[in-house]
């Protein structure tokens, strides 16, 4: 199991009302409205795209510091998450689809940064095992 030597940072979100809720951050810098999916029209976010959106960031983070041991610059670079949701026996499960693209990189080399960007990323550290995540390269 990977755990922290030190915590460099705590993040820290209280929600009420399920999904179809609402949530906020300890500071105060998220605050937002939460939409159940299954709605037809939902008003907010959902959780599916909270997560993405933490995912997509978090393995952006990963690629940087992946290209800058090679010397390549990525700070164009993109990283697009989907999350695929669905039912699994009595439950729900999801998988995860990282897209990633570096402008002046061809695919075979951005996805030599992407597969050794979702070696270090704990994002992809904490669903290894659990979830399927494909990581694909794409023309930046």
């Amino acid at each position: 199991m990977d755990v922290p030597e030190k915590v460099a940072y705590t993040a820290r979100v209280t929600s009420t009302g399920g999904r179809a809720g609402h949530a906020v951050s300890h500071d105060g810098s998220l605050d937002v409205i939460l939409a159940d999916p299954r709605d037809d029209s939902p008003t907010g976010t959902t959780a599916e795209e909270l997560f993405a959106a933490a995912y997509s960031a978090c393995f952006n983070d990963a690629i940087s510091h992946v290209a800058s041991t090679v010397g390549i610059d990525c700070s164009g670079s993109t990283v697009t998450t989907t999350i695929q949701l669905g039912p699994h026996g009595e439950s729900s499960a999801f998988s995860i689809i990282v897209e990633v693209a570096v402008p002046g990189q061809d695919v075979g080399s951005i996805q030599d940064l992407a597969n050794r960007a979702h070696q270090i990323c704990p994002y992809s550290k904490a669903m290894r095992g659990n979830v399927q995540v494909e990581v694909v390269a794409i023309e930046g």
